[in-house]
């Protein structure tokens, strides 16, 4: 057994027990609603092109284009 090994064994090394979760979009410490839908991959390209254009992801576009769509109607 290696000397890395024998330290978490042993409990001298912490171990991480899970990856740290995105930060809430609401500002505080409840988590954010997820939604989740399917489109063509032309879409999905054309969404990957202009996310890339802007300088942000996919879902900060799609979630921008979601809340303009439901604002308006």
């Amino acid at each position: 057994m290696s000397d890395v090994h024998r330290a978490i064994d042993e409990g001298r090394v912490p171990v991480p027990t899970g990856r740290p979760g995105r930060p809430s979009l609401t500002g505080s410490s409840t988590h954010s609603p997820r939604v989740s839908f399917r489109v063509p991959e032309e879409l999905r390209e054309r969404a990957k092109a202009r996310a890339e254009q802007e300088g942000k992801s996919v879902s900060a576009l799609a979630r921008e284009a979601f809340e303009q769509f439901l604002r308006a109607g």
